[in-house]
């Protein structure tokens, strides 16, 4: 069987390699030695014959054998954190090698703005996260894999819908980042993992030099490329299973009625409560989440890569291919993925250098017809007393009064019932590029790069009506007594098209103890977007989805075309001397399409500065100190971010439809015609947001590599904020005014990182803890609603500590951003006797006069002013929003011999959510209850219904009565307290021994089991299994959940 597999290998590499290139190799000796360090044997280290690509790896012991030596040779061996040792090769030398560890990874080199840079001489706040971090885990989306690993990002991902982009990102917390890949806008989460070289993240000036697409902070992805050496094939391949991180666990049918009656929604007699909670014949409990919801759904990603080359030319190709499946028991929401990418690079001579990177994305995302709010907002009013379907009937079955509006959540997840939405998206990305160095002169280089992206997304979208069944007990057969929805079909079409070309001049070079890099750099951005969209109703067929089956009544089409176009002018200059001392100064001068010609151009400078201050001979010769260095940073970055053609008055084409019933203007009897609309007032001297960053900053690696330490601290004023001013005008004016650059908020914070790697003999282990903070301050913004008309008396309105708490509860100037206003409260009360004893009126929440509506188990609210009356007066700050304040990230990597462990641990703190009405009034709109809900109900007595007999009562009395607004205000008995720690990544890896990889023929082969968002710890205390804190910031269980991931799969190279 090994020799089959041996022989099958073979053949794969006698047909691919020749694809690559071709490389000869004579020898006439072999060496056989190990590599080490003080500790022991080193596996996976390099040997490998300068200026060739013959070479060898360790294994596990260290050891190596290296074939086709000539005396003479010199052998470069070197390891990861290493420093990089050559020997000349003679019979006589000694061929085992001891490595000398580099504690401080001075010489790495960080990608930044236009170019890369030695870690040692960063002046700025550059995060790096390697391959070999991001490729430890299965996940459907990139953007999950810098979740915990890098200070001050924040990820929240609020849906598990196959295929959505459902994790947001904030730097700081201050806004979304301008995401590259290999210098190309685009989205992170729909890159392949195997294609990632590595992942920066630049958070202070040395963001800057993007400019107006910096201000929130900039992450590059860099993809792999090929290198000099032998071609090296590896597949990836990953089958995982999802599950939801909570399921809503309703109540039975039992529990249901029980609090139907009590909450005056139905009445059920006792005997029929019982025949429910005994599940008799005729009084059946059914699951729906368990009947629309799989426990287990799959999914499977597979990655191929090649790479390799010669002096002349480098290549890296892969192609990677992704399908996830929903929870959905129907199996009829998924998504599939397929990615390839080519980077090559010619050296064509000496001084001219030509690099091509092709890419290219296909992706399919289906789900039934029905929208997932609505199928939620169905499922969660799916009474558990009725059955999802009545079996062998190709339908939904009614309830006992023939209704059928709650029996859709069943149907609207089946496609063949309900219809699908299809979304198709292909991505096509290239880049050239050009480097000339000219060889008159040292160290100057002209490069010139042209950018192509194009996106066309096509959505289809058919509903079909439902047939609807209700069985009859008298003829015990089923008839149908209705149909649900209608048929329709609507089709989009985006297109989406950008072109930017670069010519940059660079110059670098040394002379003495001076470092001097320069760029100058002009850059254009030219897009351009195409929409059209178009819809029919009531079909000639549902089986053949097309728009010409529909009728011409009720026929809609929609289209429209945009342009935009930003221009650049860049330069940078990097002073360095003595390798001690560093200074960083760039410039940006952009232009938008955004406004007005006078007001387009901005202009966006930076400085930092770097200390290395441990090269200095007072602190050079301190052993426990490997590394410290000093950062200081000044940026001034824009945002354009307004708008299209906000400086022009224009118009809107109000597009009359064949639908007579509705639609913009009717002149005559001879239907709707198309009509033109203005826009509203312009304003030609909006212009730039301006933002101004400082940050000092602080590195370290202590104790040969025992304690590492980078802290930065930051402030941000951000002035200009595109607002509507607050002018009184009468209703007659008939516009709105346009918004002007007015309002300005401040962030400020911290990021810091403490890391830990250290070396047992064949035990090495590292950890990282990652903690971000910021916080954001309205210093300008003026509040929006009249301060006049929440004033009782004149006296009042002048009373400081009324501005004070206006002021608050409107979110406003000199108050932090981010907070939750509501009333305070002090549980519920428990009995009449509570509410009669209560002073405070509280009429105005709960309607009535004098608490005359106000019920036990109602919720009790606190009367901050001591007037005896609950009104606005009394909310104050309940706390926080929904973007945390703190985040934090525990990474750690261990490896013995031959087996490999990593683990993350990712958490939030600082911030709530909220839940909805859904949750704050049990019945409300016949949603089902909870079982928490059931469990934890004031419950009144049957003897008598206004005392509790529930010691464990925490939740308001079930009520279905929407006019008592009493227990649904916005309060803090509804936040909850969102802090969590999430076991974020775990992956147990093996590697083969390398006899039997020698034996079948490969140069690694590693197996692996990983999970994702396996276990969460928080503070939800009685919502905890049910809610998840890193959902929604208001969550009533309308959304898709969050999906934990169990994976297995293998590595293997050769």
């Amino acid at each position: 069987m090994n020799c089959k597999i041996k022989q099958t290998l073979k053949k794969v590499m006698s047909l691919v390699l020749p694809l690559f290139a071709v490389f000869t190799m004579y020898g006439q000796q072999s060496i056989s030695g190990t590599i080490s360090d003080e500790n022991g044997p080193l596996p996976g280290a390099t040997v490998v014959i300068k200026g060739t690509t013959n070479g060898a790896q360790t294994d596990f012991d260290g050891n190596f054998t290296l074939a086709d030596v000539n005396d003479g040779d010199t052998l470069e061996f070197s390891y990861i954190g290493y420093q990089t040792i050559e020997m000349s090769y003679d019979q006589n030398m000694n061929p085992n090698v001891v490595l000398i560890e580099d504690t401080d990874a001075l010489d790495e080199v960080v990608v930044v703005g236009y170019g890369s840079q030695k870690k040692s001489s960063l002046t700025g706040s550059v995060v790096k996260v390697d391959n070999e971090d991001l490729t430890r885990v299965s996940v459907a989306n990139s953007t999950e894999l810098l979740a915990g690993r890098v200070a001050g990002v924040i990820t929240k991902q609020t849906t598990g819908i196959p295929g959505a982009d459902g994790t947001a990102l904030n730097v700081r917390g201050f806004g979304s980042p301008l995401i590259l890949v290999d210098g190309i806008e685009m989205a992170l989460g729909r890159i392949d993992p195997n294609e990632i070289e590595s992942i920066n993240v630049l958070k202070d000036a040395s963001a800057a030099i993007y400019g107006s697409r910096a201000g929130n902070g900039v992450i590059l992805v860099t993809t792999k490329r090929g290198s000099v050496g032998k071609p090296i094939i590896s597949y990836t391949g990953t089958m995982s299973f999802q599950q939801p991180v909570v399921w809503r666990n309703n109540v039975n049918g039992g529990q249901f009625v029980e609090m139907q009656n009590e909450g005056g929604a139905a009445s059920y007699t006792p005997e029929e409560i019982q025949s429910y909670k005994n599940q008799d014949p005729g009084y059946e409990s059914y699951d729906w989440e368990r009947t629309i919801f799989r426990t287990w759904a799959p999914m499977n990603q597979h990655s191929l890569t090649a790479s390799g080359g010669s002096e002349k030319v480098k290549f890296f190709t892969s192609i990677g291919n992704l399908y996830q499946s929903g929870s959905f028991r129907s199996g009829d929401m998924n998504y599939g993925r397929t990615n390839t990418r080519s980077n090559i690079d010619f050296e064509i001579n000496d001084n001219l250098t030509v690099g091509l990177d092709l890419g290219y994305r296909k992706e399919k995302r289906s789900e039934p017809g029905m929208p997932q709010n609505n199928l939620y907002n169905a499922f969660i009013v799916s009474e558990p007393i009725l059955p999802p379907v009545i079996p062998g009937l190709p339908g939904l079955a009614a309830n006992s009064g023939g209704g059928f509006g709650n029996r859709a959540a069943y149907g609207g997840s089946q496609r063949s019932l309900s219809g699908f939405v299809d979304r198709f998206n292909e991505v096509f990305n290239a880049r050239i590029q050009m480097e000339y160095k000219i060889p008159q002169v040292e160290g100057l280089a002209v490069k010139g790069t042209l950018t192509y992206l194009s996106e066309n997304l096509q959505t289809k979208d058919l509903n079909k009506r439902m047939p609807v069944y209700q069985y009859n007990f008298n003829t015990e057969e089923a008839e149908q007594v209705g149909q649900a929805g209608n048929d329709n079909i609507s089709e989009s079409l985006r297109q989406f098209k950008r072109i930017y070309p670069t010519i940059s001049i660079t110059y670098e070079n040394s002379f003495g103890d001076h470092d001097i890099k320069g760029l100058l750099l002009t850059e254009t951005i030219d897009e351009e977007t195409i929409n059209f969209g178009a819809s029919r109703r009531d079909l000639l067929s549902t089986d053949l989805p097309f728009l010409n089956l529909g009728s011409e009544e009720g026929i809609q089409n929609s289209g429209n075309a945009l342009e935009f176009g930003r221009s650049s002018v860049v330069g940078r200059v990097n002073y360095g001397y003595k390798n001690k001392y560093f200074l960083e100064s760039s410039f940006r001068y952009d232009a938008s399409s955004n406004f007005a010609e006078d007001s387009r151009w901005g202009f966006f400078p930076s400085v930092s500065a770097a200390w290395r201050i441990s090269e200095e001979d007072f602190l050079k010769d301190v052993e426990a100190v490997n590394s410290l260095k000093l950062r200081l940073s000044y940026s001034q970055t824009g945002n354009d971010n307004i708008g299209l053609f906000r400086y022009l008055e224009a118009f809107s084409i109000q597009q009359a439809t064949g639908d007579k019933s509705s639609g913009p203007y009717l002149f005559s009897n001879s239907g709707l015609s198309t009509s033109i609309a203005t826009t509203g007032l312009a304003n030609p001297n909006v212009t730039w947001r301006s933002l101004t960053t400082y940050n000092l900053g602080i590195d370290a690696q202590l104790f040969d590599g025992l304690l590492g330490v980078e802290l930065d601290v930051f402030y941000r004023d951000q002035e200009g904020i595109f607002a509507t001013p607050l002018t009184d005008f009468p209703s007659t004016f008939g516009a709105t005014l346009p918004q002007e650059n007015q309002n300005s908020t401040s962030n400020r914070g911290f990021d810091l990182v403490l890391t830990h790697r250290n070396k047992i003999g064949a035990f090495k282990y590292d950890v990282a803890l990652s903690f971000g903070f910021a916080r954001e301050r309205y210093e300008y913004w003026p509040v929006d609603r009249d301060i006049r008309a929440y004033a009782e008396s004149d006296e009042e309105l002048n009373d400081p500590a009324f501005i004070k708490r206006f002021n608050l509860i409107q979110l406003r100037n000199g108050n932090w951003r981010n907070r939750n206003i509501g009333y305070k409260t002090d549980g519920i009360f428990m009995s009449q006797a509570e509410i009669d004893a209560y002073p405070v009126d509280q009429s105005l929440l709960a309607g009535g006069t004098g608490n005359s509506l106000v019920a036990p188990g109602d919720i009790r609210y606190v009367d901050l002013n001591g007037d005896n009356y609950i009104d606005w007066r009394d909310q104050d700050e309940i706390g926080k929003g929904g973007l945390p304040d703190m985040t934090y990230g525990i990474n750690l990597n261990a490896s013995y011999k031959n087996f490999s462990l990593s683990m993350l641990l990712q958490g939030a703190s600082g911030f709530n959510f909220t839940f909805g009405n859904q949750i704050r009034n049990i019945l409300i709109n016949n949603v089902v209850p909870y079982k928490f809900q059931y469990d934890y109900r004031w419950t009144p007595d049957p003897n008598d219904p206004t005392v509790n007999i529930n010691p464990n009562a925490q939740l308001p009395a079930s009520t279905a009565a929407n006019a008592n607004a009493n227990n649904t205000q916005v309060s803090d008995f509804w936040l909850q307290d969102g802090t969590y720690l999430r076991l974020k990544n775990l992956n147990f890896g093996y590697e083969l021994p390398q006899q039997i990889k020698d034996f079948i023929g490969v140069d690694n082969f590693r197996l692996f089991v990983s999970g994702s968002n396996l276990i969460t710890w928080n503070n939800l205390g009685i919502y905890k299994g049910t809610f998840d804190s890193e959902g929604p910031t208001n969550q009533d269980g309308t959304t898709y959940p969050l999906i934990k991931t169990i994976s297995y799969g293998i590595n293997i190279s050769l």
